[in-house]
């Protein structure tokens, strides 16, 4: 199809596809002979198809409303704008101009009422009652009766006592308020005393009372009935060291296995509480009641010296070849220990 190039007025041929695109070479403007069409196109190595410009009626640069093409045949009134070039017009009543309420027609028959607004002027008022007042009790007519009104006694208006009926009969004591008014009085007892000790007769006897022994009311030792035999305070020199309150023990244990054992405290056990703070080892006494023999003793403090072990050993018959005297553990003898201490 032969184009025309816009700028220098070349006559190019390219084609159209169907639907009327039109293919040409970038750097060119296009126009379609057939159709009137211009295109551009916008790239060099991928040329686009592109819709052309459609060609123009005259009224498009004109701009006259006389260029258009099957004018519509307009009546009058659309270009005076006349209310009078109206066909058709309709036929209004007087009151559409005078807007006169006396000018409706079929205007409905009011009642005086509607215009006065006075209630003198309304047909079938209601019958109102008069005005209400205060109830009496004491009126017997009128509105300010009370029907039904109940008969009330006496007493619903005086409040007095008296005036009640069925009253019950209280004891004198209901209003005297005294306990010698009271009937069946219970027998109440002499006031209660102090008890006395020396009392033997009255209340005041405390009855199963003990007997008590002088030193209860004494408190004096020498009230006390089975006193301990308590020694004097002694005293004990060791060198020439006197020791005041010193005391003697006397214990005694049995032989076994050659050794005595002496437990010198308060229970009699290794145990206990020591006697003594201090032992006076000069002191302690060793002894066997056996006339027929004779033994030997060793002994040793152990225990914070709470126990004294002693070891004993009967003496036997000389040896005739050497002229020793032999010795044996003395098990089974009793011996007996004496020993002072504070």
């Amino acid at each position: 199809m032969p184009v025309l190039n816009s700028l220098d007025s070349t006559v190019f041929t390219g084609e159209v596809d169907p639907a009327g695109w039109f293919q040409g070479y970038f750097g060119f403007t296009y126009v379609n002979i057939t159709t009137g069409l211009t295109w551009v196109p916008t790239s060099e190595s991928s040329p686009n198809w592109k819709l052309l410009n459609p060609v123009l009626a005259t009224v498009a640069t004109s701009g006259n409303y006389t260029d258009l093409n099957s004018l519509p045949s307009l009546s009058t009134v659309a270009t005076t704008g006349k209310y009078s070039d109206l066909k058709s017009i309709p036929v209004f009543s007087t009151v559409a101009s005078s807007g006169n309420y006396s000018d409706l027609n079929g205007i409905p028959s009011l009642s005086s009422v509607a215009t006065s607004g006075s209630y003198t002027d309304l047909l079938n008022k209601p019958s109102i009652p008069n005005a209400q007042v205060n109830t009496d009790w004491n009126a017997t007519t009128g509105i300010t009766a009370i029907n039904n009104k109940p008969s009330l006694s006496t007493v619903a208006t005086s409040g007095n006592y008296g005036d009640l009926n069925g009253k019950p009969v209280y004891a004198t004591v209901a209003s005297s308020g005294s306990y010698s008014d009271l009937l069946n009085k219970p027998s109440i007892p002499a006031a209660q005393i102090n008890s006395d000790w020396n009392a033997t007769t009255g209340l005041a006897v405390i009855n199963n009372k003990p007997t008590l022994s002088s030193v209860a009311t004494s408190g004096n030792y020498g009230d006390l009935i089975g006193k301990p035999s308590i020694p004097l305070a002694t005293k004990c020199v060791v060198g020439t060291t006197i020791y005041n309150n010193t005391f003697r023990i006397y214990k005694n244990a049995t032989v076994s296995a050659g050794l005595a054992t002496f437990y010198l405290t308060d229970d009699g056990t290794s145990t206990g509480n020591a006697l003594f703070t201090n032992v006076f080892t000069d002191s302690i006494q060793l002894i066997v009641n056996d006339p027929l023999a004779s033994y030997q003793f060793g002994w040793a403090f152990s225990n914070s010296n709470k126990t004294l072990t002693v070891t004993a050993n009967k003496l036997t018959t000389a040896n005739i070849l050497t002229g020793l005297l032999g010795q044996a553990q003395a098990n089974t003898a009793i011996v007996k220990l004496i020993i002072e201490g504070n």
